[in-house]
């Protein structure tokens, strides 16, 4: 069902006072279409809430500076192409900027300490700086209490992290204060909870989920009806470039689980080599995606419509597992280890702590897709080779859990939306 909200506030005398948005994103380091899934639900949240037209769209960094190349680089004009939503971007320096606007961060790690050290935009003289605009240190009190968070994480922030006299006490702050949060991921949301001294739920969902709702998915793609199995293609996607695989063991598996499935593999190009640097040519033997390009459609669209019309995804790619269920497509994660470039000292990850798809894949349901190293090491590939057949070829598991999925987003949208409404006039 498509909800739409006013895009003004009732106040006290019966005057409306109109809404003006400042919506803020993370900036892709290239081609991300997890990341860019996630400005194109915003995008649609803000038509369908009648209030795309007063808003602002921020990022902290410009793409073009963030992708690291030079503007000679013959990549980076196909890299801005590629990630060409029709969104007009400003770039985010100061916290004056957001005055009289209604903040609204959205998605990806926008208040997490690793995130906040990961990039030093060029007009910035240090991390303070990035302080002041993604946890609204020092901002005046009436400002954070109109912020909103939704569908960030924190997933990755150490213990240290929380009490560091700058960070921790500048996200305290935030988290206290905000208007409205919700988090992508629960263990995050619990966190919320806590530092906000609340039983409030703040758990949301990942922004990329909202294509789980039809109205999202006609808005973004221009859709009117809704798949049937009959209607895919028996096909399966790979796309691995994320984790450290030994293809002795991973190949067999994928091999005889596409043997089982009778599907044909192709490889999708789900992102570049800058977004995705740990990519091999172990699965250059087979056939790529030819994508069927409408005039005047995006990549992300092209992409989308290409998982729509196939029958299985298989990666190791956080967001595609993430996009492929929320258009009812079943995706397998294949974990892999960690690459020695993403080890700190003394061998301690700290991705180990919190791997995002396993607490994604946990917190919806969905853990007998999510197969780690030491499964196929210890010789169970049979066995998980069945299993997922019976779930994906003897059962409608996927579309049946999209709108499970769609359910929990259409309440989450109905937070947010109400969030909105309920913010005092500035």
């Amino acid at each position: 069902m498509l909800v739409t909200i006013r895009s003004c506030i009732l106040n006290d005398t019966g005057f409306f006072n109109m809404v003006r948005i400042a919506l803020i994103t993370a900036t892709p380091p290239s081609v991300n279409p997890g990341m860019l899934a996630c400005e194109a639900t915003a995008r649609s949240f803000l038509y369908q809430a009648d209030l795309l037209g007063q808003t602002t769209f921020f990022r902290v960094q410009g793409l073009e500076e963030r992708s690291g190349l030079s503007p000679l680089d013959p990549r980076l004009q196909d890299i801005v192409a590629q990630c060409d939503l029709s969104i007009t971007f400003e770039t985010l320096k100061d916290v004056s900027q957001l005055n009289g606007l209604i903040p609204i961060f959205w998605g990806d790690f926008l208040h997490m300490n690793l995130y906040l050290k990961s990039f030093k935009p060029s007009w910035s003289t240090g991390l303070e700086d990035i302080r002041r605009l993604l946890l609204l240190e020092d901002a005046p009190m009436s400002l954070l209490n109109s912020a909103i968070s939704y569908g960030s994480s924190f997933l990755f922030n150490s213990t240290t992290d929380y009490y560091d006299p700058l960070y921790g006490a500048a996200l305290r702050r935030f988290i206290s204060n905000a208007h409205h949060i919700q988090m992508r991921d629960a263990i995050s949301a619990a966190v919320v909870s806590g530092l906000r001294l609340s039983n409030m739920n703040c758990f949301g969902l990942d922004p990329a989920q909202l294509l789980s709702m039809q109205a999202y998915l006609e808005d973004i793609l221009g859709l009117t009806e809704i798949r049937s199995r009959s209607n895919f293609q028996p096909r399966a996607l790979l796309f691995f470039a994320r984790g450290k695989h030994d293809w002795e063991v991973t190949r067999p598996f994928v091999n005889d689980l596409l043997n089982s499935l009778d599907m044909k593999p192709e490889w999708l190009a789900w992102g570049d080599q800058i977004s995705f640097p740990y990519g091999d040519d172990i699965w250059l033997d087979l056939p790529r995606v030819q994508w069927q390009i409408s005039p005047g459609t995006s990549h992300l669209h092209n992409l989308l419509e290409t998982i729509r019309n196939s029958s299985v995804v298989i990666t190791d790619t956080y967001h595609l597992g993430v996009v492929s269920w929320s258009l009812g497509i079943p995706a397998i994660l294949l974990s892999g280890d960690y690459h020695d470039q993403e080890l700190i000292a003394k061998g301690v990850n700290v991705r180990v702590r919190h791997d995002k798809r396993k607490v994604l894949m946990g917190q919806d349901g969905l853990l007998d897709f999510y197969i780690e190293p030491y499964l196929l090491k210890a010789g169970h590939q049979a066995e998980i080779v069945k299993r997922l057949c019976r779930i994906i070829l003897e059962t409608p598991f996927a579309m049946n859990f999209r709108e499970h999925l769609a359910a929990r987003a259409q309440a989450s949208v109905s937070h947010l939306f109400h969030a909105i409404q309920t913010i005092s006039p500035m």
